[in-house]
């Protein structure tokens, strides 16, 4: 893998991305990412935050809970998703659309819920944490995306099917879902308006 990185339970163990505005999450957006659990530890691991999501102007935080189920939360509102594998690589990706106030989250490549909730615009103006902030966990994450558009369940089958190759998976039992690439065929994909 080569690129990921490692934290190691320690509260000093993240990468700081300085604030820029593509980082505020306005109008549609997408993050995702590949992250690989350890072990829990703490109360709300952190996977990535940019403030803690409490209220208005106070960003937001991805974390998981302690059955590997991950949290979006921000305007005081958590999205929460199915329960992952530890030890495991998993691909996460949350999708926004502002004109239909929906959240989509993708687990693997599934979708996995859909939230309903208004987010308004955020001008926090901390920077974005990879791996920790307030709850470090222990894990390792990668191929973090941020995008101003909301991906599609293809774009996001794409981009798994992507790292399915790179980190040697096939689809997580989880949810029972029997997986099948994009066109039947694993490609190489960049997302495009």
């Amino acid at each position: 893998i080569g690129k990921a990185v490692d934290f190691n339970e320690t509260a000093n163990s993240y990468v700081t991305i300085p604030d820029n505005n593509d980082l505020r999450l306005n109008t549609d957006w997408t993050i995702h990412f590949w992250y690989k659990t350890n072990s829990f530890v703490n109360s709300y691991p952190v996977f990535l935050t940019k403030g803690n999501g409490s209220g208005a102007n106070s960003g937001y935080t991805i974390w998981y809970t302690t059955n590997l189920s991950p949290v979006m939360k921000r305007n005081n509102f958590g999205c929460t998703g199915i329960p992952v594998n530890m030890n495991a690589w998993n691909h996460y990706a949350f999708a926004y659309k502002n004109d239909t106030n929906t959240l989509t989250l993708y687990q693997n490549g599934v979708l996995t819920k859909t939230c309903t909730v208004n987010y308004p615009d955020d001008a926090y103006s901390g920077a974005l944490l990879l791996g920790g902030g307030y709850q470090h966990g222990n894990g390792a994450i990668d191929e973090v995306t941020v995008l101003d558009k909301a991906l599609t369940a293809a774009d996001v089958n794409r981009f798994y099917a992507v790292g399915v190759r790179k980190y040697g998976l096939e689809r997580s039992g989880n949810n029972g879902s029997s997986w099948q690439p994009v066109n039947g065929t694993l490609q190489e994909f960049t997302a495009t308006d």
